[in-house]
């Protein structure tokens, strides 16, 4: 009995984590650049030059700033995690965070999923399908995710697809589709999922403009 409650309350707690580390994940990221950075600028800022920084008219000016400084400190991690110290202390991170229990199963599958969406030879995102869904005569646009693996595998060639809903496509669902019965479209992702958070509405004519539209309401 007391195995079944522990069970119960391990499985609830990684679950929570999961649900949490998203929002919470982007909440922290927004609070770092927002408040920290603008913190670190105007500390190396010179005295005299920090109250236009602090000017209610200059506020763009330090949202500006920020934003650079947030990109040049990303860029510069990255420059140093591609370099041999770099790469030695992550993988030493790495081997101590995955001795940690429940931390490490929640780490392992943050890490696989960041690599699938920006590893170097991540496909996430990358080709654009067609397919009936959800019944014949119904056609769908999904993405391209990577072929079935392991148990998953079946005589014909199966490949998973992420198809967003509309008009959050941060939400939407894993499907296993066979390759015979998909279309690869030629259309970018970018415009793929513009046709999907506008429901159809966005055009892929380049030659309609709002300033067109507006000619053709008053003709």
């Amino acid at each position: 009995m007391m195995k079944i409650f522990l069970g119960t309350i391990r499985s609830n707690f990684v679950t929570g984590i999961l649900t949490f580390l998203p929002l919470g994940g982007t909440a922290y990221l927004v609070y770092f650049v927002v408040v920290k950075v603008r913190l670190l600028l105007l500390y190396i800022t010179p005295e005299k030059y920090s109250v236009f920084l602090e000017h209610p008219h200059f506020g763009w000016l330090w949202q500006f700033l920020t934003l650079c400084l947030a990109i040049f400190l990303f860029t510069c991690l990255g420059f140093f995690a591609k370099m041999y110290l770099g790469r030695k202390i992550l993988e030493l991170s790495d081997e101590l965070v995955k001795k940690i229990p429940l931390v490490n199963k929640v780490y392992k599958l943050i890490k696989q999923i960041s690599l699938a969406f920006l590893g170097a030879k991540s496909q996430f995102f990358t080709k654009v399908v067609c397919f009936e869904y959800p019944r014949r005569g119904c056609y769908a646009i999904g993405f391209f995710t990577g072929y079935a693996q392991g148990e998953l595998v079946r005589d014909t060639k199966m490949v998973n697809l992420f198809v967003p809903t509309t008009p959050n496509p941060t939400s939407g669902f894993f499907l296993m589709v066979p390759e015979n019965d998909l279309t690869f479209l030629k259309m970018s992702p970018e415009d793929a999922m513009k046709i999907v958070i506008s429901g159809g509405a966005y055009s892929l004519d380049e030659d309609i403009s709002f300033t067109k539209d507006m000619k053709d309401e008053k003709n």
